[in-house]
């Protein structure tokens, strides 16, 4: 973080290590199969969106790495340059920057719900405790302290388990963290279209190739 608390800092590293790697991806990808530029993708760029990514992925700050992101999908997919990139992520069966986001906050939740003796010991009780009641559909919920701006909103005591009570109850309640990881992955990716029926962009090289 800078000294005004931001992640602008960060961003810019990532934005930088990002933009490098594309570059050396682009100029391999006539000469290496799909698979290896995919792999390439995953070490050397989806590593890097990854990395804390629960303490900065709701910046305000990273519409330029979604871009990289989208281009580095287009790039080892082949694709021209405004290609839809929605059923590219679906066939790679690889997640926005946004769904990463998502899906690490609500990893470390589940852990919170369900394995918090395993978290470092300033997490233990990090969120209000829910008060002794009868079982409902929602007992795996957190209790949400209300927020006064929109920047507390986004803060990790309020955004966590904001998304975390916005999980299907039934997701909330498997145990197994790698069941778990698998189901909330396959529920992100289902989500996903795998063709853009109705593109209303003339300039779509791929709706309208002509």
């Amino acid at each position: 973080m800078d000294e005004k608390l931001t992640w602008k800092n960060h961003i810019a590293s990532i934005t930088t290590k990002t933009s490098r790697t594309l570059y050396a991806i682009n100029r391999a990808k006539n000469h290496l199969p799909h698979f290896a530029l995919k792999m390439l993708y995953i070490s050397l760029i989806q590593s890097h969106l990854q990395y804390g990514i629960s303490a900065w992925g709701n910046s305000s700050n990273i519409g330029h790495i979604v871009k990289l992101q989208k281009k580095a999908l287009r790039i080892i997919n082949n694709k021209p340059f405004r290609a839809h990139t929605e059923p590219l992520f679906k066939n790679n069966k690889l997640l926005k920057i946004e769904d990463i986001y998502k899906f690490n906050v609500l990893l470390f939740m589940h852990d919170y719900v369900h394995s918090r003796h395993k978290l470092p010991n300033s997490f233990v009780n990090f969120f209000p405790q829910k008060l002794p009641g009868r079982l409902t559909r929602q007992k795996l919920n957190i209790p949400q302290v209300k927020f006064r701006t929109k920047f507390s909103s986004k803060l990790t005591k309020h955004s966590f388990p904001t998304m975390w009570n916005n999980t299907d109850n039934n997701i909330q309640e498997i145990k197994s963290k790698k069941l778990f990881k698998l189901t909330l992955r396959t529920n992100f990716l289902e989500d996903y279209q795998a063709t853009i029926p109705n593109c209303a962009n003339p300039i779509c090289r791929e709706c309208y190739p002509t």
